[in-house]
This record gives structure tokens, sequence and C-alpha cells, in this order.
């Protein structure tokens, strides 16, 4: 059994006395295990190449979601760049819209400071004609006549101030 225990040496042949002493038992017990390891191994194989397949199915997969996402960002891009130039056309349109209602707002002030100025030379006008009015009526003419063009002058000044004030 000692001779047994000392492995022969793979890289050269075997001598006689090694070759005797294997005998066909052994030979058989050598072969079930080669033939169950290169059964595991095949097996093993077979499970590698299952599972690449597998891989590559989902890659591939993966790839055509990849792509599809890659076109829909394409297509988002475009969009926001769409939005942008439209946002920056109505910045543009707006701020000479404002630029416009600014110079309108300012006349429309300059007419009101005139509009103001008018209204009070009227006033002292008026004032004048009630003092003269009131000193001295003229000849001529009832005094309802000239107390209803009075109102009326006073209902055109009024309105005149609800306007502007």
């Amino acid at each position: 059994m000692a001779a047994l225990s000392k492995k022969p040496r793979l890289d050269k042949a075997p001598t006689r006395e090694e070759y005797a002493k294997f005998t066909r038992a052994h030979q058989n017990v050598l072969l079930e295990r080669m033939e169950k390891n290169i059964s595991v191994i095949a097996e093993g194989h077979t499970f590698l190449r299952e599972k690449a397949e597998s891989l590559d199915q989902k890659m591939d997969k993966l790839d055509r979601k990849v792509e599809a996402l890659d076109q829909k960002v394409e297509a988002l891009d475009q969009k926001v760049e769409a939005l942008d130039q439209k946002v920056d056309r109505v910045h543009a349109e707006l701020k000479t819209e404002i630029s416009e209602v600014k110079e309108k707002v300012e006349r429309i002030e300059e007419i009101v400071v005139e509009v103001l100025d008018r209204l009070k030379k009227l006033e002292s006008r008026v004032a004048a004609l009630e003092a003269r009015w009131k000193a001295a009526p003229p000849s001529g003419l009832p005094s309802d006549d000239a107390d209803e063009r009075f109102r009326q002058l006073e209902r055109r000044v009024l309105a005149l101030e609800s306007h502007t004030g």
C-alpha cells in the first residue's frame, strides 16, 4: 500500500512496475471519477452558456430601453429648446410693450397735469364770473335762465374734476 500512495508523475509515461500495480479496478474507479468530473464540467459549461445567453438577452432588452430613453430625452431636449426660444421671444415682446406702456403713462401724466392747470384756470374764471354775476346780473336775461346755465357750468366742472381726480 505504501507504493500506491506515491503518485506517479504525469509528465512521463509510467514504468512497468507502476503500470502493473495499476489494476483494472483502479482504472475503472479513476475513469468513473474522470467521467463525473467531465460531467460536472460539462454541466458547468451548459450552465455558463445558459447564463451568458440570459445575460445577452437582458443586455439586449436593456440596450433597447436605453435607446428608447435616449430618444425620449432627445425629444424633451428639443421641446425645451423650443420653449426657451418662445420664452426669449415673449420676454423681448414684453420688454417692448412695457416700455411702450411706460411712455403712454408718462404722456397720460403730462395730460393730467395740463387738464388740472386748465381746470384751475376755469375755476378762477368761474369764480370771477360768479362775483360779477352777484355784483350786477346782466340786464335783459331772465334770472332763472342764468341760474340754469350756471348750474350746467358747475356740473361740467364737477364732471371734469371727477375724470381728472
